[in-house]
């Protein structure tokens, strides 16, 4: 069943942060007229991600690290197309790496696929609870406020952030959180959260002056990104 479908970014950030909160199993998948990004949620936890050539891309941050050799990912990404696994499982199998090498590189490979979706254009969003099918892979358990997090701190181009931000008129409110410690804020993030009082519109915050503009709009993102902040009159 499609429980939700969406364009806007912000619906991607809300499906993750309420598969977080509400402990949901399901798959969250992006689309555009080019290529297709899964990510698969196990009760609230990221567990796996495939897209962007995932089997390359695991495959070289273990090279890069060297954790593996060019010999030994060549015979295990061709052994894992043969018995159709994922790159991850054929390695710790054959007793190439550890499940916490696989755990942390997995989590890195996360946070670069969701940072590049904040720059795909004309993207489609949809969630569909179901069970989990772990038959391929080796689960591992990544949380998604901390792969949010990390991902938006990477995107730089301000024309990015402006844009899923939408209108400088909107205004944002604090939403309660039970563990606000959950993720440690930098002291700029702290400070414009404080900015935030469910009344300024987000031209009014970037004028206060607090920080630099950039740096305000890319805070913004990042507390509404992880549920910190939520839009009013949107």
């Amino acid at each position: 069943m499609v429980d939700e479908t969406g364009t806007a970014t912000g619906y991607f950030f809300n499906a993750l942060y309420q598969a977080y909160v509400h402990r949901k199993t399901g798959v969250l998948t992006a689309t555009n007229q080019k290529e297709t990004v899964a990510i698969f949620i196990k009760e609230g936890v990221l567990i796996h991600a495939t897209g962007f050539q995932e089997k390359i891309l695991l495959g070289y941050l273990l090279q890069n690290k060297g954790l593996i050799s060019e010999k030994q990912l060549a015979e295990c990404l061709e052994q894992s197309i043969a018995e159709n696994q994922s790159l991850g499982k054929t390695l710790v199998l054959n007793g190439y790496i550890t499940i916490d090498i696989l755990t942390a590189m997995i989590r890195k490979q996360a946070v670069l696929t969701v940072a590049a979706l904040l720059i795909w254009p004309d993207i489609r969003f949809e969630f569909r609870e179901m069970p989990s099918s772990e038959d391929a892979i080796i689960p591992v358990r990544i949380d998604i406020l901390g792969t949010i997090y990390e991902a938006v701190r990477r995107v730089e181009k301000i024309s990015i952030i402006k844009r899923y931000l939408w209108d400088p008129a909107f205004v944002f409110g604090k939403v309660p959180v039970s563990n606000p410690d959950a993720i440690r804020l930098t002291a700029e993030e702290a400070a414009v959260l404080e900015q935030v009082n469910g009344n300024r519109t987000i031209a009014r915050i970037v004028e206060k002056g607090i920080i630099g503009e950039n740096d305000a709009y890319r805070c913004l993102m990042i507390l509404f990104s992880i549920g910190r902040i939520e839009l009013l009159n949107a």
